[in-house]
């Protein structure tokens, strides 16, 4: 649990009653350990991959199917081409991106508001907003790490966010309170909750693995209002929390009343006016975007309403029609789409850990594999080792999978007999290798397809999951894939 140091036993007792609270909810446990995972291989920048990010991602269906739909709209369309799998999109829009995203509709997803809370519906679309106001701010004002004030935004209000969707009747003692006795917002959840709500935020992100930049944001500010005399960290702070009020004064101030603040704080932050009346129309442009694939109740929210009617805003030009949403009919139709992908890869200059990645999320998705993994062989022909791999098994578990190539075992017998194998789970020539399969009972197959490049075996893909699965037609897509990668590693290699 976090460290509490609020300013009394009371307080203490009743912030630790409603962490408690929050705690025993059933889905924030999973929520809070993907948020972690997540910024645990953004802290790691030795050990992070596209494939571990792609790996937590493609855990939720609904994740993954949002993160498509977003990356091949119009705003990411200069990328060119569709995008049909996480692993590439990692790989064109870059990891802090899709880190980005990723955590973005996570807080979306969890925090849904129930009917009626139109409340939380409002603090979440203002905090989305406010990030991306800060995003585009930042590098104007000499701020690189554009993503982690992003996130320093995004997270500015969790406690809000957290106290609406998990104890509602809080708010609105904290709301009556500050009416009846004429008291700050501050002092009024001092008094009910033991902290005030961004302290409430800052106990619960510091157990996500934030960036500390992120985490210091969240604390009252210090040093000069000027945002040009400050350090880069505390720049960025200030952008968040310059976002952060122009957004909440966008969200219920009159649009003229709320321009006439912006152009207030831009003086006495020592910064040009235009640059936020021109961040705010960008700010609005990311927003559509994104309410594209959140709710449609956030359509008619007073925020939406406010950016529409704008002093500043443009008149309205017709949005170019996207691209339809990589969503296949079938795993059959996944699997060509990879196989057209990696054909039209190969007709220029490619990197290959992209395709290998590819191939494998396809497998994995296509056939609803539990596990699956891509091993290599060391350049001595001893040892096969993960590459690559999605399912259960943990990054660090992972890249400590290795096969003795001396020892008879499935592995060995595919790659020197050049032979594909299917063998159930409960196979004794299994046995020694069971301590790192993740099946939890819900596979009893593994098949064994090896990659044999001009007679030399080069490495194998290994898949998990229930013998339902291993059609003779999946059979043979694994077989398409598998020759698409020989393809690959022969033009890339002059083979």
């Amino acid at each position: 649990m976090s460290e509490l140091t609020p300013q009394n036993k009371n307080e203490t007792d009743s912030l630790q009653a409603l962490l408690d609270r929050i705690h025993q909810n059933p889905d924030f446990p999973t929520f809070s350990r993907m948020v972690q995972e997540i910024n645990l291989l953004a802290s790691d920048s030795d050990q992070r991959s596209a494939n571990d990010l792609a790996n937590i991602i493609l855990r939720d269906f609904s994740l993954t199917q949002k993160i498509l739909k977003l990356v091949n709209s119009a705003q990411f369309r200069h990328f060119g081409g569709t995008i049909h799998t996480v692993s590439r999109a990692v790989v064109i829009l870059g990891f802090e991106e899709i880190r980005q995203i990723a955590l973005t509709l996570m807080l979306f997803d969890h925090f849904k508001p129930d009917r009626g809370q139109q409340r939380l519906q409002q603090s979440m679309l203002q905090a989305l907003f406010s990030a991306l106001l800060a995003q585009t701010i930042a590098p104007r004002l000499g701020v690189r790490k554009e993503e982690e004030v992003f996130l320093s935004a995004l997270f500015m209000d969790l406690g809000r966010i957290v106290l609406l969707r998990h104890a509602p009747e809080k708010m609105d003692e904290i709301e009556a309170l500050c009416t009846s006795e004429k008291i700050s917002e501050e002092s009024a959840s001092q008094r009910c909750i033991g902290a005030t709500l961004p302290r409430l935020g800052l106990v619960l992100a510091q157990g996500w693995n934030l960036p500390d930049p992120v985490l210091h944001s969240m604390q009252p500010p210090i040093g000069p209002k000027n945002i040009t005399r400050l350090d880069a960290n505390s720049r960025g702070s200030a952008i968040a929390r310059l976002s952060h009020t122009i957004a909440s004064n966008l969200s219920t101030l009159p649009p003229a009343e709320a321009n006439r603040l912006m152009l207030e704080e831009a003086r006495q932050l020592g910064i040009d006016g235009n640059l936020l009346f021109e961040s705010v129309e960008k700010a609005k442009e990311k927003i559509r975007v994104y309410t594209r694939i959140l709710p449609p109740v956030v359509q008619n929210l007073p925020l939406l309403k406010q950016l529409s009617g704008l002093d500043n805003a443009p008149a309205a030009q017709e949005t170019p029609a996207e691209p339809a949403v990589p969503t296949p009919a079938s795993h059959a139709e996944l699997i060509i789409q990879c196989i057209e992908d990696i054909t039209q890869a190969l007709l220029g200059e490619f990197d290959l850990n992209p395709i290998l990645m590819t191939v494998l999320e396809t497998l994995y998705r296509g056939l609803s594999a539990t596990q699956a993994m891509l091993f290599i062989m060391d350049r001595q022909g001893k040892q096969l080792k993960a590459r690559f791999g999605f399912g259960e098994a943990p990054p660090d578990v992972l890249r400590s999978l290795t096969v003795d190539m001396s020892v008879d075992n499935p592995f060995a017998r595919a790659l020197l007999r050049q032979q594909d194998y299917l063998l159930s789970l409960d196979d004794p020539a299994l046995q020694p290798h069971q301590n790192w399969q993740f099946q939890d009972g819900k596979s009893d197959q593994a098949a064994f397809y090896p990659i044999i490049v001009n007679g030399r075996p080069l490495g194998l893909f290994y898949l998990e999951g229930p013998h339902r699965i291993f059609t003779p037609t999946a059979l043979n897509a694994i077989k398409m894939l598998r020759n698409q990668t020989i393809l690959a590693i022969r033009q890339k290699h002059g083979g």
